[in-house]
């Protein structure tokens, strides 16, 4: 782990988009590792230790900086790995039950817009589900404008965020701990914290709600009035610190640490908070990273699963009901002899080691078989028991391939008899049983609580168009607005002929899971190779790339000013969208066309708002006829899309343009309200003048 200026981080900020960055996970040429924000370095430099340095580079070898990750807020999970190890630390049963409980009120919740869980969730998913930002710009955009949440498109996107909560949770009990976060570790370099003491402070900035509260664990009450009498002092002269109201310090001496994958219950280390104000002082620079102590005999990471930090990322909770009263002893993960290294190494070396490192197809039938007997391990305190620590050693040799060069594939190891039913075996082949720890009890409850919620079959009513979309601009000539109505129908059959070919090569549903990236179906039917399955995630999203790539490419050919759609942004985008009325009708008639009423019995829902936008020339039933035709001749279900994959942002530009006429408007007609009267009774204050003098 190294360093990095001041300047250089600015410019990683500027090219990420990201408010606050205090880590880089990267490579430079030979060196490999995490630089972490140091404010006094100068110039653009970065400082680096020799573990970084991998491989020599020759003279001239370009010294790019390449971005692999860098540090930010995501949620925490619990998982069945994780469960297990807390069942063996003595974590009670009801723990477990009271937290599935909070996940399954939190997800049936999700069509509430007043809720913001929803979109977080849509942002922080599990690792299986694509990264898709349309869905957390959708969600967002509906949730901070207070739009109407009957629109057909967002209940079939919410439909399936949900079904593939409850998927998860039944396939892996994935469990999301509200008081937790995964982040990037890196090191103290100031050595100011003790032997077992981290220090984080998150700030949670895709929660527009909480988009600038600063969390911070501290070890008491003294520590926390002393942090917050040195905020009201220095916040406005120090531009790492912000105004104390934005921060929220809880009061907590201890905290849980873990990381993905862990088979041994020494890989549950409990950690504690920061116990004095020069400490976070010291640290105040530093967001969304978890700050190791350099002191100690053996380093925390190197008890936990033999990890390092090179860019691991670490799940922090600082839940009370999954921090064990006990620990166990870590394992020593430095034990393993290493194969003796070479110097030089030869093109057939190289090929040799790949290959056999591709062919490792034993390391999930270990950690199964892992889960499974420990299951049933009760007696011997779960993975505690001598053949889940057989299996637990053997995994670890397995990650550890690159040192040791132990194939597992040539060793045995104890072999799964009996499954417990939440690993969900075929029966034909397998002999299962119903498990009798909690870790079977929750697959039932989430199993019955997916099949109570697929009873609710999705329902996509017909709406309104809603007018907090409509842009209307009345210099436009109507030439140019029948020019844009038949470019959104040319688009609109367009893209729902790209939607049925990726649907139907990929076996989606509808277009609800390629917006959202939940392909239920698909991924049931590939969950026995994840490779099969990342691979095939993959080539759904590229597609989908390509279709909105193609159709933005359409929206902007007639424009006089060109849509940069790459802003991240907000604020950024905002700004160079407002000044272009163009864009901003063609984006309203693109979602009016989508959500056009297609019977004339439904006429009526084209309000007089959007016959404005649209024009007097525009001719409903040609267009009406028109695209039932298509859908009748290719045998389609109407999708309401086009506008959320290609201009969602726009259109959420417009809702701010038309909030805040509205606003204008409203405080017009309260000036003129309030002057009415006035006027009336200076009027009668006059005749009463005039007759007391007669």
């Amino acid at each position: 782990i190294g360093t990095i200026s001041s300047r250089l981080m600015q410019k990683a900020k500027q090219i990420l988009q990201r408010g606050h960055l205090s880590a880089l996970q990267v490579r430079v040429g030979g060196l490999k590792g995490v630089l972490t924000f140091d404010p006094n370095l100068e110039g653009e430099t970065i400082c680096y230790r020799p573990s970084m340095n991998k491989y020599v580079t020759p003279e001239g070898f370009p010294t790019t900086i390449e971005v692999v990750n860098f540090s930010k807020y995501l949620d925490g999970f619990i998982n069945r790995q994780i469960i297990l190890l807390l069942m063996t630390l003595g974590v009670p049963d009801e723990n477990f039950v009271e937290l599935i409980n909070r996940d399954f009120a939190e997800i049936d919740n999700y069509g509430n817009l007043s809720d913001n869980s929803i979109f977080l969730a849509a942002k922080h998913r599990d690792d299986e589900v694509l990264d898709n930002d349309n869905v957390y710009h959708l969600l967002k955009g509906f949730y901070e404008n207070l739009l109407n949440d009957n629109d057909p498109f967002l209940n079939g996107v919410v439909y399936t965020i949900r079904a593939r909560k409850y998927f998860t949770l039944r396939k892996k009990t994935n469990i999301r701990i509200k008081k937790s976060v995964r982040i990037i570790g890196v090191l103290d370099e100031y050595r100011v914290l003790d032997e077992e003491e981290v220090f984080a402070q998150l700030i949670n900035e895709n929660d527009p709600d909480r988009k600038n509260e600063r969390k911070i664990i501290v070890r008491n009450q003294e520590v926390k009035d002393e942090i917050i009498q040195y905020l009201k002092e220095n916040w406005e002269k120090d531009p790492f610190l912000d105004n104390p109201k934005n921060y929220d310090l809880v009061i907590l001496e201890k905290m849980m640490l873990t990381k993905n994958p862990c088979l041994h219950p020494g890989d549950i280390r409990i950690v504690y908070s920061i116990d004095s104000l020069a400490k976070f002082v010291r640290l105040r620079h530093l967001i969304n990273v978890i700050v190791f102590p350099q002191k100690g005999i053996i380093p925390i990471t190197c008890q936990i699963a033999g990890s390092d930090l090179d860019g691991d990322l670490y799940f922090l909770t600082w839940e009370p009901l999954i921090i064990p009263e006990r620990t166990s002893k870590p394992f020593d993960y430095d034990s393993f002899p290493e194969k003796e290294s070479r110097k030089k190494f030869t093109r057939t070396d190289m090929i040799e080691f790949f290959v056999k490192f591709m062919l490792f197809s034993c390391l999930g039938r270990v950690d199964n078989a892992h889960l499974a007997i420990g299951d049933f391990s009760k007696k011997e305190n779960y993975a505690l028991s001598k053949k889940c620590l057989e299996l637990f050693q053997l995994h670890a040799l397995s990650i550890d391939f690159a040192k040791t060069d132990v194939d597992i594939n040539e060793l045995e190891f104890p072999k799964v008899k009996i499954w417990p039913d939440f690993m969900e075996k075929p029966k034909d082949e397998f002999d299962t049983v119903d498990s009798q720890t909690v870790q079977g009890r929750l697959f039932r409850m989430a199993r019955t609580k997916q099949m109570k919620f697929f009873e609710q079959k999705l329902q996509t009513q017909i709406v309104s168009p809603d007018v907090s979309f409509a842009y209307n601009v009345s210099s436009m000539s109507l030439c140019i607005k029948d020019d844009f109505i038949h470019e959104a129908v040319v688009a609109w059959k367009d893209y729902h002929d790209k939607i049925a070919l990726i649907t139907n090569l990929f076996g989606a549903s509808n277009e609800f899971e390629l917006f959202s990236g939940n392909f239920i179906d698909v991924f049931v039917s590939t969950k026995k190779n994840p490779s099969q399955s990342a691979d095939l995630k993959d080539r759904v999203y590229l597609h989908i790339l390509q279709m909105v790539q193609d159709l933005r490419n359409v929206f902007n050919q007639s424009l006089m000013i060109k849509v940069d759609f790459s802003i991240k942004d907000d604020d950024a985008f905002f700004a160079s969208i407002k000044a272009n009325p163009e864009a901003l009708f063609k984006a309203s008639i693109w979602y009016v066309i989508s959500y056009l009423p297609l019977s004339d019995e439904n006429l009526s829902l084209l309000t007089e708002e959007w016959l404005a936008v649209l024009g007097e020339t525009f001719d409903y039933q040609y267009y009406k006829d028109e695209m039932v035709n298509f859908l009748a001749q290719r045998e389609f279900q109407i999708c309401y899309g086009l506008p959320w994959f290609t201009v969602s942002r726009i259109l959420f530009t417009i809702c701010k343009i038309n909030k805040k006429l509205k606003k204008k408007e409203a405080l017009n007609q309260s000036i003129s309200t309030s002057i009415a009267p006035h006027e009336e009774s200076s009027k009668l204050d006059s005749a009463l003048n005039i007759s007391f003098r007669n």
